[in-house]
């Protein structure tokens, strides 16, 4: 008797969290090899994307190799707000910070520029700020 009920709880309870499953997929796509950066603009055209939040790698940024990203974008009109990711591993600071500017830049979409620290810190972010990468 005390099984049946507890298996009769347990698929109450699971039919009650069905229902409040979401779905999310990150990224929608990653580009990476020679041409990924030019792509990008290209890409995100395709999305419909008007306004990129991108957050870049801040060791790439200062080296310079967000240019090729900036170019791709504005050839095909499409704005962005860069957020250079702090030095280190990334904290929740970091990423709120990220969410909340993600917020009022008005983006449409988050692009992570770079691997390990701008990839973690890019899915992060737009998955707790609810846009597209």
């Amino acid at each position: 008797m005390q099984n049946e009920l507890q298996t009769a709880l347990f698929q109450a309870f699971d039919t009650l969290n069905l229902q409040r499953v979401k779905t999310f997929s990150v990224p929608p796509v990653t580009l990476c090899g020679p041409g990924a950066v030019s792509s990008c603009g290209q890409q995100a055209q395709t999305r419909g994307l008007k306004h990129l939040f991108v957050m870049a790698d801040s060791f790439l940024h200062q080296a310079g190799m967000t240019a090729g990203l900036t170019r791709s974008l504005a050839v095909k009109g499409i704005a962005m707000t860069l957020w250079p990711c702090p030095v280190g591993e990334p904290c929740i600071t970091d990423v709120c910070a990220a969410v909340a500017q993600l917020r009022e830049s008005g983006c449409d979409g988050v692009i992570a520029f770079g691997g390990g620290l701008g990839a973690g810190c890019g899915e992060s972010g737009g998955v707790a700020g609810d846009k597209p990468g």
